[in-house]
C-alpha cells in the first residue's frame, strides 16, 4: 500500500484529524500509566493511547523500541511484488 493511501484511510477513520501528525519526526517516546507520549523534532509533546510507526523501511519508531523488544524467529519468510493484471485477458494463464 502506498504511503498516501494509508494515510487517507487513518485521516478518514479517526475522529479528530488533528490528532494525526504525519510530517512530525518523532525523536523520543515514553510508556506511561496513562498511555504514551510522543516528543517531536521541534520538542513538542503529545499524549496518546496508541503509537503508530508508519514511518517506513528506516523506521525511527521503530528503532526507538528495539532496545525494548526482544526479536525472536517465527520460521516465516515473507515476498512482496507488484505486477499489473490488466494484460490478462479472460481464460488466458501466466
Amino acid at each position: 500500500m502506498e504511503r498516501s493511501g494509508m494515510l487517507r484511510i487513518l485521516h478518514n477513520h479517526i475522529a479528530d484529524p488533528r490528532k494525526l501528525h504525519s510530517q512530525s519526526p518523532v525523536v523520543a517516546y515514553e510508556e506511561t500509566p496513562e498511555g504514551i507520549t510522543v516528543t517531536t523534532a521541534d520538542g513538542q509533546t503529545f499524549p496518546g493511547s496508541i503509537l503508530i510507526g508508519a514511518d517506513g523501511i528506516h523506521s525511527r519508531v521503530r528503532q526507538l523500541m528495539a532496545d525494548k523488544i526482544r526479536a525472536f524467529y517465527l520460521a516465516y519468510v515473507g515476498f512482496v511484488g507488484m505486477f499489473l493484471f490488466s494484460f490478462l485477458l479472460l481464460g488466458s494463464k501466466i
